[in-house]
């Protein structure tokens, strides 16, 4: 079983209506503090579980849905492909998708297979003693790989299988090192990864929330976890995460970025988008650099590495604003256009910084070569405003080079001048005409 697709209103700080489909396999959500990441996984686990604090449905025009699909194996059992849960005028109802009746057993059933889990589930030792001794018991193949992988991936925690002992009244023993001490005194780093891969794999269940998986865990341990996650053969996994490492070319298609302003959170997905964006470009456009511009407050995206070794350090110096700005580069003016796609799509602020050369082409692609004229600075206002309008600034004296003082271009190589700039240049030199389209920009910010 899994969850297809989610539609919500009016349910905590989802004041408009949201509604995205979900993957069967792993879906991250991203998004600043309290932006309504978690009001999400919140969502599904009261339509699973409404009795637990009905409170939580408390306004008369809270609407929510969730589409639920059945596996083979469960269809046939059932007599249905899924379900649809709906929370609205306070009541809770489940229905097949035809709008039919299900019995107690399916609801009983669909309640069964969703597990939150939140900060305070990882010291539910009872809770965790207990499925840890049903998957032993029910299924020795599952909890066989389960071990190898702690094994293979996390060589620190050994004898996983005396983590449950029955003899004692303690919640069993994990050998860690030399040591032999209880999961509930395990570190709170290896007791979540412990915890996550558990349910991860637990056949009695089918979807597993996780709010901050990356909590407690040094990177190396979340690279690990998350390459455990892409080998598949996992229960489906909706996780919030602060964290870049979630975020990789492969999986942007299950990323869901979750934004609140004035009228309310809401969330933006490639999978919400009616064209699609090629992701054999993105996979081979994007590393782990550049993809932490969905965690910035603006993204400067410039053409090369030495407009964003110069840029980077003259930010770090001179901008005087409050925003998380990330500089990017593209490798080229051919690959702009996909950055700019995908931070519209993701709705991330951006500014693209271009040298004059690329005016043409951007002026054609954005219908606007009749306001260019041959002489670029006559048509310098109207057009550098339509081109603002696109979020694109051109450097309107050349390339980079030329909007900063010569002496500091004392190399062959244009990266190195630029690091030796970006560290040397004075304030009065920034301040000077020379720099005013460097400086332009970076004010406006």
């Amino acid at each position: 079983m899994v969850v297809r697709s989610l539609d919500v209103r009016s349910y905590k700080s989802f004041l408009r209506p949201v509604s995205f489909p979900l993957s069967p396999e792993c879906n991250v959500f991203i998004g600043p503090n309290n932006c309504g990441k978690t009001n999400l996984l919140d969502a599904i686990d009261f339509l699973a579980h409404p009795e637990k604090d009905p409170s939580r449905l408390h306004h008369h025009r809270a609407n929510m849905e969730a589409a639920f699909s059945f596996n083979d194996a469960e269809a046939k059992r059932f007599g249905m492909h899924g379900v649809t849960i709906v929370g609205k005028h306070y009541t809770v109802e489940i229905r097949g998708h035809g709008g039919e009746a299900v019995t107690e057993e399916i609801e009983q059933y669909v309640s069964s297979r969703v597990r939150m889990l939140s900060y305070e589930s990882f010291t539910e030792f009872e809770q965790i003693e207990s499925d840890y001794l049903s998957l032993a018991q029910k299924y020795p193949e599952v909890f066989d790989r389960f071990s190898r992988l702690m094994r293979q991936h996390f060589p620190e925690i050994e004898g996983i299988t005396t983590i449950v002992d029955e003899a004692t009244e303690d919640f069993g023993s994990v050998s860690l090192g030399s040591r032999s001490i209880t999961i509930d005194r395990l570190g709170g780093g290896f007791r979540r990864v412990l915890v996550m891969l558990l349910y991860a794999l637990h056949p009695d269940y089918s979807i597993i929330l996780i709010d901050e998986p990356e909590i407690h865990l040094h990177p190396g341990m979340i690279k690990k976890l998350l390459h455990i996650i892409h080998g598949g053969a996992m229960n489906q996994l909706i996780v919030t995460t602060h964290s870049p490492l979630f975020i990789t070319a492969e999986w942007l298609s299950q990323v869901y970025r979750v934004l609140k302003d004035e009228q309310g959170s809401t969330v933006y997905s490639l999978a919400q988008q009616p064209v699609a964006i090629d992701r054999q470009r993105l996979v081979q456009e994007l590393n782990a650099d550049n993809l932490e511009m969905f965690f910035a407050d603006k993204v400067l995206v410039v053409e090369g590495v030495s407009d964003r070794i110069l840029m980077r350090g003259l930010i770090d110096r001179f901008y005087q604003g409050s925003l998380d700005i990330k500089v990017i580069y593209t490798h080229g003016k051919s690959n702009i256009d996909i950055y700019r796609q995908l931070m519209s799509c993701f709705h991330i602020p951006y500014l693209v910084m271009l040298d004059r050369d690329a005016l043409p082409a951007i002026a054609d692609e954005l219908h606007i070569r009749h306001l260019l004229r041959h002489d670029w600075r006559e048509s310098n206002t109207v057009l550098a405003a339509e081109l603002l309008k696109h979020h694109i600034v051109i450097l309107d004296n050349g390339s980079i080079e030329q909007n900063y003082p010569k002496q500091y271009q004392r190399d062959d190589s244009k990266p190195l001048n630029a690091l030796f700039a970006s560290v040397n240049i004075t304030p009065e030199e920034f301040q000077s005409p020379r720099m005013k389209n460097l400086r332009d920009i970076i004010q406006n910010l």
